[in-house]
Order: C-alpha cells, then sequence, then structure tokens
C-alpha cells in the first residue's frame, strides 16, 4: 500500500458522533523505552500500549557515524516551545508528557530577562528509519479473524497503530544556563555567541564562552546529559554532568561509549493489512487539540516552577505537584473527558500565570539591581537646592508587567525663617519599618525654586533595595527650608530573590 496521508478532518459516524480521522503514518514518535518493542500496537486515543497483532523480522541496529549537530536558544515563551514540541514529539494522545530520560533536561531550561538557555545537541546515527522488508509484516491468525469479524474489537484490543520501525541513535546534549541581572549584558551574550559545535563542544570553544561571559558579568551553569551507551566496564564511572564540566573530555568519552538505541518511532496504521479498514477513531479533532494545549502548557509550568528559587516553589509545590500528577496519571482517559480536560486547562492556565508573576518580579529584582549598581556613589556628598530642584534615584514606576505593584509614602519637611541671623535650621526623615517594605526608589524635591532652599543628605551609600532610608535637610543660614522626599517601595516577601 502507498504511504498517503490523510489529513485529521472532522467526521460523522452513523450514530451522529464526531470522529477524527487519523494518519495512515506517523513517523516522528519519541520512543518509549519502556513500552515500545516492534510490532506492538498503540492507541492513538488512550495513547497506551495495546496488544501486539503483528509479527515483523527485527532489522539489524547498528549504529551509523552520521553526526548531526542542532541547538536551540530559549529566551522566551514562544522559543520554549519550540524547544517542546522538538523534544515531545507524537500526535493525537501519543505525546510525550512524562519525565523520562529524553525529556528530563526540558526540566533545566529557563528563559526571562535575566536568565537564557541554550540547549546543544550532538547525535550519533542516522534520523531515517531502519530499513523493514514490509513483506515481513504479518497480522497473527487471531487478529486477521478479528479484524475480518469484529473491527470494532480488533480496534479495543490491539489499538489504531502498530510500530513498525525506529531510528537507531545516540545524543549528547549539553544545557547552558546563562544568568545576569543586567539583562542587556545577557542579550549582548547570548546573541553573539559561538553556536557552532566547534563553538559548544569544544575545549578551546568552551574556553572562550567561559570567558566571554566572565567579561559580560554573566553566569554560567551546564549540564550534561548522554543517551545511547554501552554498558560500562567494571569500577568505570561516567564524566561529572554538572557544575562546569569539561564538555571536550565528556564528549571524548561519549565517542568511545555509544552504541545507539531506539530514538524515534514510526507508526503505521492498520488500514496497512486492510485498505477497507477504517482508519478513524470516535474523538472530537478539538479534543486533540486541546489535549496537545495542556501537555505544552504543563511543560512550560514545569520549566517555569524549576526557574524560580526554593523559597517560592515552597508555596506553588502542593498545586505544582497535584496538577502535574493529575494530568500524567490522567491522560489516557483525557480524550473523552472534554469538561475535565477544560478544567485541567484553566488550572494550569492559572498556575502558569501565578508563576509569570514570580518571574516578572524576579525580573524586577535583577532591574533593580542594575540601577542601583550604576548609581553607585551618586548620594556622597550635599545636594544643593541651587543646581536642582528634583533628584530620582531608583524607579518609581514600572510598565512593563502587572506583577509589580509599587507604593508610594512622602514626608515633609518646612521651617520658616527665625533668628539669630546666622542659625541654619536642620532636620530629616526617615522612612522604613524593619524588614516589610523594600525601597525601589527615592524622590526627593525642592518646594523652594529659587535655589535658596539649602541642602539635603543622607549616610547611606544605597537607597535602591534597602529596608530603610533617612535623608538630612539642612537650610541656608539665617534661612528656612521647605523639601519633600517621596519614599517609593515593593512588599519585600513578594522579592525574596536572594534569600
Amino acid at each position: 500500500m502507498g504511504n498517503e496521508h490523510l489529513d485529521m478532518a472532522a467526521l460523522l459516524d452513523e450514530s451522529g458522533r464526531e470522529q477524527s480521522h487519523l494518519d495512515y503514518q506517523l513517523s516522528d514518535v519519541r520512543w518509549n523505552p519502556r513500552s515500545f518493542s516492534l510490532g506492538k500496537g498503540v492507541d492513538a486515543v488512550t495513547g497506551e500500549i495495546a496488544k501486539q497483532a503483528v509479527e515483523a523480522t527485527a532489522p539489524r541496529s547498528e549504529l551509523t557515524r552520521d553526526v548531526e549537530f542542532t541547538y536551540h536558544m530559549v529566551r522566551s515563551q514562544s522559543e520554549m516551545q519550540s524547544l517542546v514540541d522538538v523534544s515531545t514529539k507524537g500526535k493525537y494522545n501519543i505525546k510525550s508528557v512524562s519525565i523520562s530520560e529524553s525529556t528530563q533536561f526540558l526540566e533545566e531550561v529557563s528563559f526571562s530577562e535575566t536568565q537564557h538557555t541554550v540547549v546543544a545537541r550532538l547525535i550519533v546515527g542516522s534520523p531515517a528509519m531502519l530499513p523493514i522488508d514490509h513483506a515481513s509484516y504479518r497480522l497473527t491468525p487471531a487478529a486477521q479473524t478479528l479484524m475480518r469479524e469484529h473491527p470494532e474489537r480488533f480496534r479495543e484490543t490491539y489499538g489504531d497503530y502498530f510500530i513498525s520501525s525506529y531510528s537507531w541513535r545516540g545524543e549528547f546534549l549539553v544545557v547552558y544556563k546563562f544568568r545576569s541581572h543586567d539583562s542587556s549584558k545577557l542579550r549582548e551574550l547570548t546573541t553573539t555567541l559561538d553556536v557552532t559545535a566547534e563553538g559548544l563542544f569544544s575545549k578551546e570553544g568552551t574556553l572562550k564562552l567561559r570567558n566571554k561571559a566572565e567579561q559580560h558579568g554573566v553566569e554560567v551553569s551546564i549540564n550534561i546529559h548522554m543517551s545511547g551507551l554501552g554498558p560500562l566496564a567494571a569500577g568505570e564511572e561516567r564524566p561529572a554532568s554538572g557544575g562546569l564540566p569539561d564538555i571536550a573530555e565528556s564528549l571524548a568519552w561519549f565517542a568511545r561509549h555509544v552504541v545507539g538505541k531506539p530514538e524515534m518511532a514510526q507508526l503505521t496504521h492498520y488500514k496497512f493489512f486492510d485498505d477497507n479498514y477504517p482508519a478513524s477513531v470516535p474523538i472530537a479533532p478539538d479534543a486533540f487539540v486541546s489535549l496537545k494545549g495542556l501537555y505544552d502548557g504543563l511543560w512550560l509550568i514545569r520549566s517555569r516552577f524549576h526557574g524560580i528559587p526554593d523559597f517560592y516553589q515552597r508555596n506553588f509545590r502542593e498545586r505544582f505537584n497535584r496538577l502535574d500528577a493529575e494530568i500524567t496519571s490522567k491522560k489516557n482517559h483525557l480524550p473523552g473527558q472534554r469538561e475535565k480536560v477544560g478544567e485541567l486547562n484553566q488550572e494550569a492556565r492559572n498556575l502558569l500565570h501565578d508563576l509569570q508573576m514570580v518571574c516578572d518580579r524576579m525580573d524586577f529584582h535583577a532591574r533593580l539591581k542594575t540601577v542601583r549598581q550604576a548609581q553607585d556613589n551618586w548620594l556622597k556628598g550635599d545636594k544643593k537646592s541651587k543646581d536642582q530642584t528634583h533628584w530620582l534615584y531608583g524607579m518609581s514606576s514600572d510598565e512593563r508587567t502587572q506583577a509589580v505593584t509599587i507604593h508610594s509614602e512622602e514626608r515633609h519637611f518646612q521651617e520658616g525663617f527665625k533668628h539669630p541671623v546666622w542659625s541654619q535650621r536642620r532636620g530629616s526623615v526617615h522612612f522604613g519599618d524593619g524588614s516589610k517594605r523594600l525601597i525601589v526608589g527615592v524622590e526627593v524635591r525642592s518646594n523652594w525654586k529659587d535655589g535658596s532652599n539649602g541642602t539635603w543628605s543622607t549616610p547611606q551609600q544605597h537607597f535602591v533595595l534597602e529596608h530603610n532610608a533617612l535623608v538630612n535637610f539642612k537650610s541656608e543660614t539665617g534661612r528656612g527650608c521647605n523639601w519633600s522626599a517621596t519614599f517609593h517601595y515593593v512588599d519585600a516577601d513578594l522579592y525574596r530573590f536572594d534569600d
């Protein structure tokens, strides 16, 4: 039979139920080492492995020396979604949603204004499916009889597809995580990286990368993942995988030990054996669309959850674990539960929104660090009203996100003229109540605009990211004064990113 392709379209069966027409062949299904084997059945609706109806001659699983290098730069949610699509391939309800050897690295990927990730892969082996003599495919006698006499029972027993082939490969994957409170320096670094195999894997290339990151003030962490390895010799250990491992040495070790494993599975519909066998399932197409949105959302939630500090993870852990467990444990039964899928999608959107709020506040906190650093030493000495009448240190507002709420409180110091004429009026205003409020900015205003209002000063080196602030005022000799200080702050409990 030709390798035809049928687009999924809504159909109605005789009872008026919506149906989805299944593709004849799926060639981009991530191999599941715990349950997949050649000839086994796969149910497109539940994603479960079914009984084996097909006998086939297994191909020779030899690793070719073809090498493919790919990378993904992740700085935004859309780039993360692209990486998830590539790493959790599948269709209908046959899509990776559980953490496995091939997808666990996704939990390490972080993205925000202050965190970028590069995932680099070196894949050994051919991406093509292993050649199998299609004439060797044959249904068992019992399966042949059931398909001919009871098609619905055949589907219930053997599923919709059988595993007809697979690709045989090994993978060396490196997760580079870059972090800096200065978003401009971080973007400057990641947009000028040498994102080639030489630049990301060689000893010289990785040394240049680390030196460049250090020059930009960007922190780098690295995790290495390997798959398709052969058995290790007695007493032999794998190289270090975290921190700042020697990538070139780890790659050389990988090259010596890789033997390959099934990577992607090819699924063929049972229509292969009988062109009249129905290729539809009693599930509406939009149900599969909703499921994809739910699964993709869960991967984004995992990334967001693992990308925030432990202090905030504790606040979300119960919600995160409950949602993760409910989706993964009920995955097989969700296609026919439209209302439940809707509820889970809403719960996922709410959790992702709340996690995003934490990430946005984390980015705002990083911007404050950059401002604080840029304004180092600005507070030294007396500030004179004859030079200017308004000073702003830090930030008074932030329009980038709704996650940040800035509050403001104003203090005044005002004194009139008094004898003797050689005296000066002095006073101060203080803001702060321990550690409950975190200052993001301070504005000082001279309310007299004629330059005769005297001076102000502070004993502090910084206002920004402090819990308390003190501003001292002094009039000119024999004069009064009129000053205001406005303190802009946020709830400190929402910004514990240095704990």
